[in-house]
């Protein structure tokens, strides 16, 4: 059993109902093959190429460091709707929860995590606030 965090690009879901019908979409491809070129969820965009290169870099793979490793599974990429399922080992759920939200706000990426049905939004993909302006007249 692991814990986990779901990672997607700026223009991804932004509520739960949106993130199940993503996981029911994959669920549905993965049951009928999902070996079809035509079937085959799209590649990571920027943001998330980013992101994935980031988390990579910072702690070792599965492959590479099995004992050190905070991955549950390895590759990192587990597309689901342009964004990635992160599974996590629980025993370091805490820390890698706020550094995956961390690296995420960097790369402009969005975490849903599904033990709390929480969304954290990146500061930086938020609107700028607008100020009050005096027209010249």
């Amino acid at each position: 059993m692991s814990f986990d965090l779901y990672a997607f690009p700026p223009d991804g879901p932004r509520n739960v109902a949106e993130v199940r019908q993503l996981m029911d979409q994959e669920e549905e491809r993965l049951l009928a093959g999902g070996l079809d070129e035509d079937d085959l969820p799209p590649p990571p965009g920027p943001e998330m190429k980013r992101f994935l290169a980031e988390l990579e870099a910072r702690w070792p793979g599965l492959d590479d460091d099995p004992d050190t490793s905070p991955w549950s599974s390895w590759p990192l990429l587990q597309p689901i709707g342009g964004g990635t399922a992160l599974n996590i080992q629980w025993s370091r759920a805490d820390e890698m929860r706020a550094a995956v939200i961390a690296v995420a706000d960097q790369c402009n990426v969005v975490v849903f995590d599904p033990q709390t049905e929480e969304f954290v939004l990146p500061r930086q993909g938020h609107e700028p606030k607008r100020g009050w302006f005096r027209r010249k007249g």
